[in-house]
């Protein structure tokens, strides 16, 4: 009896402890905050709001989380994710204005995961690296894809990847979730316009390791001792 009444009172003195403790950071990281920072919530000290984002991901409830946000802060908030400070923008001109702004003035930062599963020399990690260069000449590659005309190029064959796609998967299943169609149809996509990938096969192969490394990407990047040269 005694030991439980110990126990309650060393859990609750805990509990109030790391209440305040979190108060009293988050009231000192506001004060440092400069005022163009945009409005939001840094979460939890260090773990910010990952658990949070996680269990949305892990519940195909991202676009929930992200809504919730986006009508308490507007289309452009801040969180803390992966232990990182982290901005959010949402909408066609948020993606203009991020791809669009030059190195000096704007460079995105891709979570640790990421960088850790793509390498140091997929385009999106390049700014990190010495290489800027590089990083300018296939940055300026890939705005060159994503111009109005060239997809107009692409969406006739879009549309039958799309009819093709659903056609096959309502064969297959009575009902299709949302977000595990749109994955496999922008893998689709990408197989066939990208990388000229035909082979049934090959792509479903492939298919395996991208969502494998699509749910690594939204883990914590942390390396077991019990795991001697595994990395995310």
């Amino acid at each position: 009896m005694v030991y439980g009444i110990l126990f309650f009172v060393l859990f609750a003195f805990t509990l109030s402890l790391a209440f305040l403790l979190s108060k009293c950071l988050s009231k000192s990281q506001t004060k440092n905050v400069p005022k163009n920072v945009p409005k939001g919530s840094l979460g939890y000290p260090i773990i910010g709001e990952t658990l949070s984002f996680l269990k949305a991901q892990r519940q195909d409830k991202g676009s929930v989380w992200l809504e919730e946000r986006i009508s308490k802060y507007g289309p452009i908030f801040k969180t803390s994710l992966m232990g990182f400070p982290t901005v959010f923008v949402i909408g066609q001109e948020g993606n203009k204005f991020v791809l669009g702004s030059p190195d000096d003035l704007l460079s995105s930062k891709k979570p640790l995961t990421l960088r850790k599963i793509l390498g140091r020399r997929m385009p999106f990690c390049l700014g990190y690296t010495c290489d800027l260069l590089l990083y300018r000449l296939v940055k300026g590659e890939m705005l060159k894809f994503l111009k109005p005309e060239c997809l107009q190029n692409y969406v006739k064959k879009m549309d039958e990847l799309v009819n093709a796609t659903l056609l096959r998967e309502f064969r297959e299943n009575e009902t299709i979730g949302a977000v595990v169609f749109m994955k496999k149809l922008s893998y689709e996509i990408a197989c066939n316009l990208l990388f000229d990938i035909k082979d049934e096969h090959t792509k479903e192969a492939l298919f395996v390791d991208f969502t494998l490394a699509f749910k690594a990407i939204h883990s914590l990047p942390i390396n077991l001792p019990a795991e001697p040269g595994q990395e995310l």
